[in-house]
């Protein structure tokens, strides 16, 4: 279901197009992680397992276009500085 949401919302498709997914668990946000990348998203996950420094470079990855998709889980999104002008609001509740 996300995977044709984010189809739906042409993410994959413009560098402008920065989406931001909020999960659950660590669990789910590596599973979206791999799912979507193996269909060639631009995406990287973040969650209090990864390590600071591959926290800072998803989200720099994320700030500069050169990952279309963050995933999230929501502990880790309430430190989060991305500027409300990079993002197009959507909500789905998958």
């Amino acid at each position: 279901m996300l995977m044709s949401t984010l189809k739906e919302y042409e993410v994959d498709r413009n560098q402008k197009n920065l989406t931001l997914v909020f999960c659950g668990t660590k669990r789910m946000c590596d599973q979206q992680e791999r799912s979507l990348q193996r269909a060639n998203f631009r995406i990287a996950a973040i969650h209090g397992d990864k390590d600071q420094r591959q926290r800072d470079e998803a989200l720099d990855n994320f700030r500069n276009g050169k990952i279309t998709i963050l995933v999230a889980t929501d502990v880790a999104a309430r430190g989060l500085d991305v500027k409300k002008s990079l993002l197009r609001p959507f909500e789905k509740h998958l």
